[in-house]
């Protein structure tokens, strides 16, 4: 049985509530990582019995889909908006939009292990703050001549870009491997490798593909093939007309 100041200390079941479960989650997994934090160990943080959060949370896997939706609420408000941004000027906007993009999953690696390498479903919640961003920036882009279906692949093409290059390099940050391109490759000594060589003796590239200059060579590509693209519906290769 608790003693009388153990129990003046926990909360009854009833004064707690999901979005003070929240605040306590995001605080600890900040600390411990979204793997090792245990429901425990957050019902200690907070001074109540485990059997209180799993009132409001059945597992683990459904208090990190009840932290989806704040996390990509978090994201979309750090995120450049398309509002007074000129249509002429979408490859600039787009270039400036995604490189943002990753400098945000890179500061705040929480939001990337909650919204990309979590495998579970995320919440209604996080999934309508993400549609109606994705839907912002086709009507942006529709504004600068594009077809709706157009803007959508030039959207997905360039997302999907991004957050598979923020997956590698958040691997590359929480296992430390892999090595950088130069200690890799001698790990390959049995295979003739001329070019990967070469390329990590004049280039300093890493092997998973990741770092700062293939992002930008990358989604200069994606950016360079929209242009020029002349399968549109449009039948226009140069939408909005700019430079």
């Amino acid at each position: 049985m608790d003693s009388p100041s153990t129990a003046n200390r926990r909360r009854r079941r009833g004064s707690l509530d999901q979005e003070r479960i929240l605040a306590a989650a995001f605080g600890l997994a900040e600390e411990s990582g979204l793997d090792a934090f245990t429901m425990p160990e957050l019902a200690g943080r907070m001074g109540v019995g485990v059997t209180g959060l799993y009132w409001h949370f059945k597992t683990k896997d459904d208090l990190l889909r009840a932290m989806s939706g704040p996390a990509l609420q978090r994201l979309d408000a750090l995120m450049l908006s398309v509002e007074g941004e000129d249509p002429a000027q979408w490859r600039d906007f787009m270039g400036r939009y995604f490189r943002r993009l990753r400098d945000v999953y890179t500061d705040q690696p929480l939001l990337t292990d909650i919204t990309l390498t979590r495998l579970a479903p995320q919440s209604h919640e996080a999934m309508a703050t993400a549609f109606a961003s994705v839907d912002r920036l086709i009507a942006y882009l529709v504004s600068a001549g594009f077809t709706v279906a157009d803007a959508w692949y030039a959207h997905a093409a360039a997302e999907l870009f991004t957050q598979g290059t923020v997956i590698a390099e958040r691997t590359r940050t929480r296992y430390g491997m892999p090595p950088p391109g130069h200690e890799h490759i001698r790990e390959f000594t049995d295979v003739d490798l001329p070019n990967l060589t070469e390329l990590v003796r004049t280039e300093s590239v890493h092997l998973d593909m990741t770092g700062g200059r293939g992002f930008d060579v990358g989604l200069d590509a994606i950016q360079f093939g929209l242009e020029n693209n002349p399968n549109t519906e449009s039948g226009d290769s140069n939408p909005g007309g700019g430079p």
